[in-house]
């Protein structure tokens, strides 16, 4: 029976060298031979050697009655740990666990002792904070998992798993708080996921694109992070977060549109600080939508919106031009995409380069030559800078094509065929859904009591209701703030004296 076992797993990894297969002698009697089956460098050696293998063979044979509880006792297996289908263990030899095969025994045991190549935890390079922990999710998925629970350290922290993917078998963990969490949404997370067939997960991506409510929508309605106090934050807050192996990015749902104009560092900083950066964020965010078309529409159709100077200067600027505005601007738009993914794919020390040539080199030669006006690279510019200032890159990425179409509006149209874009865009995001939650609450419909965290950041101890569009329940995560009297001259007579 041993044999067979051996001749089997060694035929179904076939030509995989990386299979260790070896023989030892329980209790060092040849009467109970045994094989540890293994994938190297998925478990460091000194635990195979130390605490596996040395304990099997060193530790005399007691009599605790048959050679199967024998060696579960000795080496603390548990019950699930007992195998008995070829398919269970060949999966848990794929996952890096230690499988044992006894002779005389039908089942095999496996230990958990997998300790695969992993990096250290540190801080996002995308979500970097002026204040707060720097810890980052890493591609670990237990180390993902373990950062949430040192931080919420509550029994009601549930942590589902899910096996994803015919060939790559990716663990994905859905980890909410079952007494906050709205049960109707966590039943639809997860009979999304159970209804994925696809032949891997490499990345969470492959998950969001499966689960999201518009696919074909330029927003994402799915949030992502890779900070453990921002996932901790959103499960707290009734959301669903969901781990995936070997991937340091985390998916919060359901997701509304205010929270990709939040940071980790408002909750960290004082909260008119952070009222103020998100009114930044918000105008950036408009600015680099629309601030190009809104050029072309004015110079275009409108000039006399603007000061009679201002017209001059842009007259004389376009004097040389050979091109109509709407097609300059395109010209810009598409060079600095061009510029932007050539400093992404470039080597970081070639980057610095990249831009100077671009930035200064192109910019300048263009102007000198009669390509563009200094005016159009000055508000292209700008409304690539202001795109930079919104936290989250998922946000960033669509204002491309959404520039794009309010340009050609613009340009055709003028400010009513702007205006009309615009229209469009807040229609379309008004008809969003995440998971049955309305994208643009809690502004459409209106809850005027949860506008306290999204236009601006209320103090902490006013926030006392959980978000009621999330949990779809009244829940208090908090009370006032407690009332305080200032110490007085006399309090510190009285405590001298005492």
């Amino acid at each position: 029976m041993l044999q067979r076992n051996k001749q089997y797993l060694q035929k179904v990894f076939n030509k995989c060298g990386d299979l260790l297969i070896r023989e030892i002698n329980i209790a060092g009697d040849p009467k109970y031979s045994a094989i540890c089956i293994y994938i190297s460098n998925m478990i460091p050696t000194e635990f195979i050697e130390n605490i596996a293998l040395k304990r099997l063979t060193y530790t005399p044979m007691h009599p605790i009655g048959d050679i199967k509880t024998y060696l579960m006792s000795l080496l603390g297996i548990a019950k699930d740990d007992v195998l008995d289908d070829m398919k269970k263990i060949t999966s848990s030899i794929i996952e890096g666990e230690l499988i044992i095969l006894v002779s005389g025994i039908n089942v095999a045991f496996t230990i958990d002792m997998k300790k695969p190549p992993a990096r250290t935890v540190e801080q996002p390079v995308t979500e970097s904070v002026i204040r707060g922990p720097r810890e980052g999710f890493t591609e670990s998925f237990g180390t993902n998992v373990c950062l949430i629970r040192k931080k919420i350290k509550s029994p009601h922290l549930k942590a589902e798993l899910f096996k994803v993917g015919k060939q790559t078998q990716t663990n994905v963990a859905m980890v909410y708080m079952d007494n906050i969490a709205n049960n109707k949404i966590v039943d639809e997370v997860r009979k999304r996921i159970r209804k994925i067939e696809i032949d891997s997960v490499i990345a969470a991506s492959y998950i969001e694109e499966y689960i999201e409510d518009s696919p074909l929508s330029f927003f994402p309605t799915i949030f992502r992070t890779e900070k453990p106090d921002v996932a901790a934050g959103k499960i707290l807050e009734g959301r669903i977060v969901l781990f995936v192996d070997n991937v340091p990015v985390v998916l919060s749902l359901p997701c509304i549109f205010g929270e990709f104009f939040m940071s980790p560092d408002d909750y960290y900083l004082r909260f008119y600080v952070a009222t103020l950066s998100r009114w930044i964020r918000m105008l950036a965010f408009s600015m680099s939508m629309a601030l190009p078309a809104a050029y072309v529409s004015l110079i275009s159709y409108h000039q006399e919106l603007l000061p009679t100077s201002l017209v001059i200067s842009i007259i004389r600027g376009r004097a040389e031009i050979p091109f109509p505005p709407i097609f300059e601007a395109v010209f810009m738009l598409i060079t600095y995409l061009v510029l932007q993914e050539a400093d992404i794919k470039m080597p970081k020390t070639m980057g610095q380069s990249v831009s100077v040539v671009g930035g200064l080199v192109l910019g300048q030669a263009a102007i000198n030559s009669g390509i563009v006006s200094a005016h159009m690279i000055i508000v292209v510019a700008f409304s690539a800078v202001s795109a930079l200032a919104i936290p989250t890159p998922e946000l960033q990425m669509p204002l491309a094509y959404i520039r794009f179409g309010l340009l050609v509006l613009g340009g055709l149209g003028g400010m009513v065929g702007l205006t009309c874009g615009l229209i469009a865009i807040i229609m379309h995001l008004l008809s969003l859904r995440s998971f049955g939650v309305p994208f643009l609450a809690p502004v459409g419909p209106l809850r005027p009591k949860e506008l306290k965290d999204i236009f601006i950041r209320a103090p902490l101890w006013s926030l006392k209701k959980m978000p009621k569009t999330i949990t779809w329940r009244d829940s208090t995560r908090r009370v006032g703030r407690p009332a305080t009297n200032p110490i007085t001259q006399e309090d510190k007579n009285n405590e001298n004296s005492s």
